[in-house]
C-alpha cells in the first residue's frame, strides 16, 4: 500500500471512528432525556399521591382541636400544633418537589437580555425581602445574553438570596458579581461570590441536590430546592454550573449562559 492509499485509509478510519462516537453521543442523550422524563414523572406522581392523605391528616387534626377546644391540656395542645407546623413544612416540600419536576416541562422563551438589568432588578427585588441585611455589592459590566427571561431571573434571585442569607453573620458582607473568560464559544462565564459562612470543598456537587441542606434547618431558612432549581435553570439554556466553598470563608457558584448573536466570549 503506497502513501497516498494509506492517508486515506487512516482518514477513513478517523470518520468512521468519528460517526461512532456521534452515534454513542445521540444515544447517551437520548437515554439523559428519558430519564429526565422518567424522573419528572415519578417527581409528579408522588407529589400528588401524598397531597391527599396529608390533608386528611391535616383536617382531621384541626377537627380534633377544635372539638376538644378548652378541654385540651397545655402539653396536648402542643403535641397537635407540632403536628400542623411539620403538615406544612410538609405541604411547602411537597408544592417544591411538584414545581421541581415541571421544570423540564416548562416551555422557554429565547429573546435577547440585557443582563445588566435583570441583575440589577434581582439585586433590588432581594434587598426588598431581607431589608435588614445590608450588603456591599460588586457588580460587573454584563454582556447581552439570550435566554428565557424568566428562568434567568430566578436563577439571579436564587443566588442572590442564597448570597446574602448566608453572609449574615459577616462584619462586612459583601456580594460580587463577575464576568470572567470563557473559552466556550457561544458562551459566557459568570461567578456569583459571597464572603459568608462557606461549606466544605466535598460538598461541592452535593450542593445542588434536591432538598440538600448544608446547614441545620433551625439555622437557616427555606426549603433546599433553590440551588436545585439554579442548576436546572443553567442546564436548560445548555450550560454549565459548579460551586466551590471553604468553611467560613465564603462561597462561589460559577455558571455559563449562551451570548447574544455579536457578543463575544
Amino acid at each position: 500500500m503506497n502513501t497516498h492509499d494509506a492517508n486515506e485509509a487512516d482518514e477513513l478510519e478517523q470518520v468512521g471512528q468519528l460517526h461512532s462516537l456521534r452515534l454513542a453521543l445521540k444515544e447517551k442523550e437520548e437515554e439523559c432525556s428519558d430519564l429526565q422524563r422518567e424522573l419528572a414523572a415519578f417527581a409528579h406522581s408522588v407529589s400528588h399521591d401524598l397531597r391527599a392523605p396529608l390533608n386528611h391528616i391535616v383536617g382531621f387534626v384541626s377537627l380534633l382541636k377544635d372539638s376538644l377546644g378548652d378541654s385540651l391540656g397545655e402539653e396536648e395542645a402542643s403535641y397537635i400544633d407540632t403536628i400542623l407546623e411539620s403538615s406544612d413544612q410538609l405541604r411547602s416540600q411537597i408544592q417544591a418537589l411538584l414545581e421541581y419536576s415541571r421544570l423540564n416541562q416548562a416551555e422557554m422563551y429565547h429573546i435577547e437580555i440585557e443582563f445588566d438589568i435583570l441583575v440589577k432588578e434581582a439585586i433590588e427585588q432581594v434587598e426588598r425581602s431581607r431589608p435588614h441585611c445590608q450588603v456591599d455589592w460588586h457588580i460587573d459590566a454584563m454582556p447581552l445574553v439570550f435566554g428565557d427571561p424568566t428562568m434567568l431571573r430566578q436563577l439571579l434571585l436564587c443566588l442572590f438570596d442564597n448570597a446574602v442569607k448566608y453572609t449574615r453573620s459577616a462584619e462586612q458582607p459583601r456580594v460580587d458579581m463577575v464576568r470572567l473568560s470563557c473559552e466556550e464559544p457561544g458562551f459566557a462565564l459568570f461567578a456569583v461570590k459571597d464572603n459568608g459562612i462557606g461549606f466544605a470543598p466535598a460538598q461541592e456537587k452535593q450542593i445542588f441536590y434536591v432538598f440538600q441542606r448544608l446547614h441545620h434547618i433551625e439555622e437557616k431558612d427555606g426549603l433546599g430546592m433553590g440551588l436545585a432549581k439554579v442548576q436546572r435553570y443553567v442546564h436548560r439554556h445548555g450550560g454549565r454550573i459548579w460551586a466551590h466553598g471553604e468553611p467560613e470563608e465564603g462561597a462561589s457558584f460559577y455558571f455559563t449562559l449562551p451570548l447574544y448573536q455579536g457578543e463575544d466570549g
